[in-house]
């Protein structure tokens, strides 16, 4: 964290800038929006494929509708996998 500067009116939006700034690098290091975005796609996958179970004669449609869902899950991952940040929070 970067020092504090004199007192002033400019102090406050150097702290806040400099919180903010320490906010997004831990956010940016701990990858956490992949993560939800991975999670919420996990989650939908899981519930598109318990509405499929429950349907009493499923047509060419709903079964195309889950083929896509289940096959696209690879590539979401795999970008997941590629993406990243490295020691200094440069890829």
């Amino acid at each position: 964290m970067p020092p504090l500067p004199p007192a002033g009116p400019g102090r406050f939006a150097s702290l806040l800038i400099g919180f903010c700034t320490v906010i997004a690098d831990c956010l940016n290091r701990l990858r956490v929006v992949p993560r939800l975005l991975v999670g919420g796609y996990g989650w939908l996958i899981y519930e598109v494929a318990r509405w499929y179970m429950t349907l009493p004669d499923p047509n060419t449609q709903q079964a195309a509708l889950i083929t896509i869902l289940v096959g696209v899950a690879a590539p979401v991952f795999g970008f997941y996998m590629q993406g990243g940040v490295t020691a200094n929070g440069k890829k």
